[in-house]
């Protein structure tokens, strides 16, 4: 009797958890589309990989006529010492760049390239003259020092001159000839920049074996080859002149000094969307050169001379690339400064006709002596 008792509760147990709980809906049916769906991911668009930030580089500069020179090399900001060593040969060709932790220059006999390393040790880079003799070129080192690139002229004759550039590795392996040719006119492919990402150098084909009243060289073109394929593209076509220039950090946009009436005009040139913005100066201003970019590349800096060698005047320029305006930090100085360096995003450095060297706030003008007798050996860009 209790067994059936106790059936009966099982019963009505069940049935009433069965009363407490709703009964579950029926599971829809889910209808697969019949087309095959894609084996293949659509492609993933390559992104360009970003180079990474360089520190602010040190600013390197010798007394001007020294044999040896004593190389000085200071923080970019506080101008506090860093190195000193000597520099045999260094003199009135200047040729001379500085890349990584070494100067790279020619000789004031211009029969050899040195590289001197900021610790004081020489290389004689013969490989970039093996026959000896006179080495009429221009040199470009990389930012890093571990290249070395040359435009020369090698022989030159009525129909014209024989000219080469070449790049190496600074210890003389992996030489390449980017070009060997004659050109017809006197000119000679000169390096310029490194690309950012070491694939692409860019050079002018600046008039050679001309001379005259020139405060700031430069070439009439510019064009970009490729290291791996020699292929070439013009950014700025032929216009004929020396028109100083220099590029942006970033490689966006390029700077450009011409002429218009005889006075000096500033042209900077958007390579990507292929315009310009045109920034003009005074008439009485008839040459200018010296530009040097801020690291952020939103302004630049520029100096610019009345052209007149018995009275002679230079003036230094801040042309702001954001609100399109200039501000004149030094106006008709005789002393004749001019912009040099801006590796720092607050200090520019200067120098004089009697190569004193300076640093410039950038944001004021504040111009403060840094030593005397020094020539600034410019970072390779």
């Amino acid at each position: 009797m209790k067994k059936q008792v106790w059936i009966m509760m099982g019963v009505l147990l069940v049935m009433g958890l069965a009363c407490g709980y709703p009964t579950p809906a029926p599971t829809p049916t889910i209808e697969l589309p019949t087309e095959p769906l894609p084996t293949e991911l659509p492609p993933v668009e390559p992104t360009e990989p970003e180079i990474p930030a360089l520190p602010p580089r040190p600013i390197v500069y010798f007394p001007y006529g020294d044999n040896p020179a004593l190389v000085t090399v200071v923080d970019p900001v506080t101008g506090a010492l860093m190195h000193t060593f000597n520099a045999p040969g260094i003199g009135w060709v200047q040729e001379f760049g500085a890349g990584g932790d070494a100067i790279f220059y020619v000789n004031e006999g211009m029969t050899s390239l040195f590289r001197v390393a900021f610790d004081g040790s020489l290389m004689d880079l013969a490989f970039a003259h093996p026959g000896g003799g006179l080495f009429d070129a221009v040199i470009l080192p990389s930012p890093d020092g571990q290249k070395i690139a040359w435009g020369s002229a090698m022989n030159m004759d009525a129909t014209g001159v024989d000219v080469i550039m070449k790049i190496a590795n600074s210890d003389g392996t992996g030489i390449q000839t980017l070009i060997d040719t004659h050109l017809a006119e006197s000119r000679r492919p000169s390096p310029f920049k490194w690309s950012n990402d070491g694939n692409y150098l860019y050079y002018s084909n600046i008039p050679y074996g001309i001379g005259g009243y020139i405060l700031f060289y430069g070439g009439p073109d510019l064009i970009r080859i490729n290291l791996a394929t020699l292929a070439e593209e013009t950014i700025l076509p032929d216009g004929q002149c020396l028109c100083a220039m220099a590029l942006s950090p970033d490689e966006s946009k390029v700077a450009r000094i011409t002429r218009d009436a005889g006075s000096a005009v500033l042209t900077v040139h958007d390579i990507m969307n292929n315009t310009d913005e045109t920034f003009s100066f005074p008439a009485k201003y008839t040459q200018a050169g010296g530009i040097v970019w801020a690291p952020d590349g939103n302004s630049l800096m520029l100096t610019l001379a009345i052209g007149d060698m018995d009275n002679e005047a230079f003036s230094v320029v801040k042309v702001d690339l954001v609100t399109l305006t200039t501000s004149y930090f030094l106006t008709d100085d005789v002393r004749c400064i001019r912009t040099r360096e801006w590796s720092a995003a607050d200090v520019v450095w200067l120098s004089d006709i009697d190569y004193n060297v300076y640093r410039m706030d950038a944001n004021t003008g504040a111009l403060t002596l840094h030593a005397p007798g020094g020539w600034i050996i410019t970072n390779s860009k």
